[in-house]
């Protein structure tokens, strides 16, 4: 036997102790796991303010009342704070984009959308606002159909119309004097 080895004594493990600690792990773990689940029910049946689209403040989605110009910004650069070059500014959501493509798809997208205080939803139309509209889109059918069936004025006859009426004018000056 070596004489230096005598103090050293095997590690005895306290196995009631660590299967304490076991259970109170696995405890610990499962009110973690329950708290996150209650937490994702809440988040689904509660919806944010923010996202109410009949909250008084967010107004239903409606068409864009403007036309979007791309083809007067051809061949320009505008500058955007301290940066100069191509592209499309959107102040309202404080972004500039490449290309008009991503523009347009900013322009129609939810985040914009509410920037401007509108919600994604649109309103929904009663059957009397649909008939209206089907007798607003016939009556517009038939106005154009009796526009096409209008004779053509042709070149001719806008000239001698307008000869006409330098002919009258003179006429009428001269009976004034």
């Amino acid at each position: 036997m070596a004489s230096g080895s005598g103090d050293v004594s095997r590690r005895s493990w306290d196995v009631q102790a660590y299967e304490r600690r076991a259970v109170e792990r696995k405890r610990a773990e499962s009110e973690a796991e329950q708290e996150k689940l209650r937490a994702r029910k809440a988040s689904r049946q509660q919806p944010h303010i923010d996202d109410d689209p009949f909250a008084p403040t967010r107004a239903w989605l409606r068409k864009r009342d403007h036309k979007i110009d791309f083809e007067g910004k051809v061949g320009s650069s505008e500058i955007v704070g301290s940066i100069q070059g191509g592209g499309f500014n959107c102040k309202t959501c404080s972004v500039t984009l490449k290309d008009s493509n991503r523009y347009l798809a900013h322009v129609n997208s939810k985040s914009h959308q509410k920037a401007l205080g509108m919600s994604m939803r649109v309103k929904r139309s009663t059957p009397e606002e649909v008939r209206l509209a089907f007798q607003r889109a016939v009556k517009e059918k038939e106005e154009s159909k009796q526009r096409k069936n209008k004779p053509m004025v042709t070149l001719e006859d806008r000239i001698a119309k307008t000869k006409e009426n330098r002919k009258l004018q003179r006429a009428a000056e001269r009976n004034m004097n």
